[in-house]
């Protein structure tokens, strides 16, 4: 039976893998995208993330699109997302789907080869408090296995709301493929030296539906957290346990929100295989990931992803595609 299983998952994961290929944007790439964050001391953090798309065809823009909703094991939370602003472009900013959509576009003005978009926002609860695992967090994907196209660049700059000197490497997990996880297996730079701020540098081309996930951890007295507010970003604990009727009718309405969604049709079937699996399969099955463990600091994949089912659940159009 957990043969059958496994065999019925692989089949589904693969046709979404074959379809992913087949929708990859060809119409344009972005040749760079360049961040900047400034973080503060209470975690929230001032985001600038420049995109030089090249159009290979007439578009009026692009959206760009942020998760707001995550599942971390059995916990929901919240991230809050404010001050958008996209300097010298005509954009809107709207809510669907536990997504903050920034839509760049002129419906009365196409472009083509070259534009530069740089998109402001802050952002609070990347950065989160682990005092009883005697750290605190920052975890973020710097860029999402959601866009439809490929980035040929890509540089983040993360300014530190004051220095630190005793970084090392055991500090840091980073990934572009799920497989290499320390700094020494990524294939170019996490710089570490300046003491106020952490610079990556990554001069491959990444293709669409790769992404960048980058996670370090803080001594337990960086930061000044206004800890009333983290607790409220908490939504309920308990995804195979007892949660109430009000989150369980949440999650299936965020859930169907979008039915014509592969992704959330596939999700959803994991989700009853999983529920109906026997207990002792649940606990040995896919227990790979970033967890809680000797070895091992970071939590289990914190905000973004956490082993094989909030990896899974993730998916959607969290990254960029253009219009």
């Amino acid at each position: 039976m957990k043969k059958y299983i496994k065999i019925c998952l692989l089949f589904w994961f693969s046709l979404f893998f074959i379809a992913c290929a087949f929708t990859q944007a060809k119409d344009y790439e972005y040749t760079n995208l360049d961040i900047q964050a400034d973080i503060k001391i209470d975690g929230t953090i001032d985001v600038t993330e420049t995109y030089t798309a090249n159009f290979l065809e007439k578009k009026h823009g692009i959206i760009r699109s942020i998760p707001l909703n995550y599942t971390v094991e059995d916990t929901d939370f919240h991230i809050d997302l404010d001050y958008i602003r996209v300097d010298w472009n005509k954009f809107s900013n709207y809510t669907e789907n536990g997504e903050m959509n920034i839509k760049i576009w002129d419906p009365y003005v196409e472009v083509i080869w070259e534009k530069v978009y740089p998109i402001f926002y802050s952002v609070y609860w990347l950065v989160r408090n682990f005092a009883w695992m005697w750290y605190h967090e920052l975890y973020w994907n710097l860029v999402w296995y959601d866009f439809d196209t490929n980035i040929n660049k890509v540089r983040a700059e993360i300014r530190l709301p004051k220095k630190y000197n005793w970084f090392t490497e055991s500090d840091f997990l980073i990934t572009t493929d799920w497989k290499t996880k320390t700094v020494k297996e990524f294939e170019w730079a996490v710089d570490w030296s300046f003491g106020d701020k952490i610079v990556i540098t990554y001069n491959k081309k990444l293709n669409a539906w790769e992404g960048i996930t980058f996670a370090m951890k803080f001594p337990i007295d960086y930061f000044e957290f206004d800890h009333n507010r983290q607790a409220s970003l908490l939504w309920h604990v308990g995804w195979w346990g007892s949660y109430s009727s009000s989150s369980s009718s949440s999650f299936l309405s965020n859930l169907f929100s979008d039915s014509d969604s592969l992704s959330s049709i596939l999700t959803f079937i994991i989700i009853i295989v999983w529920m109906l699996l026997p207990s002792r399969w649940r606990s040995s099955s896919y227990s790979s990931g970033w967890s809680y463990s000797s070895d091992s600091w970071f939590s289990s994949g914190s905000s973004f992803s956490s082993g094989w089912f909030s990896h899974w659940w993730g998916w959607g159009w969290w990254g960029s595609k253009s219009w």
